[in-house]
């Protein structure tokens, strides 16, 4: 199984950390045969980012 990693960069993101999940999990479905990651990376973020991300993480094993 390959494996795919893609980098998130975000900055003052918290309100699309719940939309970006859905496409995530979207693109997971539709690619069963990959091993997928999905690297987020705060880039400073002065509002929830990082809280929003923290919580993903806890939610997702896909999520790092």
């Amino acid at each position: 199984m390959k494996n795919i990693t893609i980098i998130l960069p975000t900055y003052n993101e918290e309100d699309s950390i719940s939309e970006i999940k859905k496409y995530m999990s979207q693109v997971i479905e539709k690619n069963p045969d990959y091993k997928w990651d999905f690297l987020f990376v705060n880039d400073g973020s002065t509002d929830n980012t990082l809280n929003e991300i923290l919580k993903l993480c806890s939610e997702d094993t896909f999520v790092i």
